[in-house]
């Protein structure tokens, strides 16, 4: 299991699950465009010690936080996919993406012009740690 979460990031845990979560993101796009059987996602988790369900949970997650980032205009709609602004073959007013289409960012997504800077993105994610639990080192370690 170790193994396996090194190959996503030797950085951290917690990188290693962002980057778990991004293949798993790439893989289901991927096997929905080749319109594969789902006992290749299952495989895939199965060999990197990883749980389809908690994806799945995290794709819940996410698509929830987007939708209320989205409602308080922290996130442009521009840059959401489902959104009105965007999706020009639904002709009534879709604010809460209320319709089941999957809120994503676009692949280009003013929002996301900084997420590869791990610095950036470990950062925002131990601002919601408790003191405790998160560990400040310096720039050397």
């Amino acid at each position: 299991a170790r193994d396996a979460r090194m190959r996503f990031s030797p950085e951290s845990d917690l990188m290693s699950v962002i980057a778990a979560y991004y293949d798993y993101q790439e893989l289901l796009h991927e096997t929905n465009q080749r319109r594969g059987e789902y006992w290749e996602m299952k495989q895939w988790a199965a060999d990197n010690y990883l749980s389809l369900a908690a994806l799945k949970a995290i794709d819940g997650v996410k698509e929830q936080l987007l939708r209320e980032l989205g409602r308080l205009g922290y996130v442009p709609r521009s840059d959401l996919e489902g959104s009105q602004h965007n999706d020009h073959h639904h002709h009534r007013r879709n604010n809460n993406n209320r319709r089941g289409i999957p809120m994503k960012l676009h692949h280009d997504a003013s929002v996301n012009q900084y997420a590869d800077n791990q610095m950036l993105v470990t950062a925002v994610c131990a601002t919601g740690f408790p003191g405790n639990i998160a560990k400040r080192r310096g720039m050397d370690d």
